[in-house]
């Protein structure tokens, strides 16, 4: 029951089911999983210790809201995780591999972009395809072959899970221009210029600082 609880309760908030900063009640939870408060005090521990829930004594727990300069480290540390060892990564994966996530990237893109006019089929689909673009850039980084950079890496993957929820609600225009920024990413490994194709993925990284500072901005 612990792990049950735990996993569901972290889908929810890597779904967008809770958005950063908003509160966790015990008894909203226990009535959502159908378990008692132990398990669901245990999960809420275990999330904090991911970094994606804040629990403090006598208040009810929250899902992590990260403030600006919080959010420019974390946007720093992921451009260093993914850009290092970049070009080392690329040379190791077959091409067949990239080619195979580029098919994969297009054919979830299509219905995302077919569509926008609909808000819950645009947001499944849009799930469909974050899947993939994280799966992408974990790829890229497990293949420098550095664990301890693969752990932390994956430590703050997830808030960028989150955070790239908040990002698509405000701003409908960004996951269709990160889609063609992935397929000039890999356009440009397949065609070995691997120079460019790491300035290609920092630039994409970029856009999503960007996009986060205007978030800010507006609060």
């Amino acid at each position: 029951m612990p792990d049950k609880v735990y996993n569901v309760l972290k889908k929810s908030i890597l779904e967008g089911h809770f958005s950063p900063g908003e509160s966790l009640p015990e008894d909203l939870l226990t009535e959502a999983t159908g378990a008692s408060r132990t398990p669901v005090r245990a999960a809420l521990i275990r999330l904090q210790a991911d970094g994606l829930v804040q629990v403090e004594p006598r208040k009810c727990a929250r899902v992590v809201a990260l403030n600006r300069d919080e959010m420019v480290d974390l946007c720093e540390a992921r451009m260093i995780f993914e850009t290092a060892f970049f070009e080392r990564a690329v040379k190791k994966i077959p091409r067949s591999v990239f080619k195979k996530y580029r098919q994969r990237l297009q054919q979830a893109a299509d219905p995302m972009l077919a569509s926008e006019d609909d808000s819950k089929q645009l947001q499944d689909n849009l799930t469909k395809y974050r899947e993939i673009d994280f799966e992408f850039h974990v790829h890229l980084v497990a293949a420098s072959g550095n664990k301890l950079w693969m752990e932390l890496h994956s430590s703050i993957l997830d808030l960028f899970r989150i955070y790239s929820l908040v990002v698509q609600k405000q701003f409908p225009s960004f996951y269709p221009t990160a889609h063609n920024q992935h397929m000039e990413i890999l356009d440009s490994i397949l065609s070995e210029d691997f120079a460019e194709a790491k300035w290609l993925l920092r630039k994409h990284l970029q856009n999503f600082i960007f996009k986060m500072s205007n978030l800010y901005a507006k609060t």
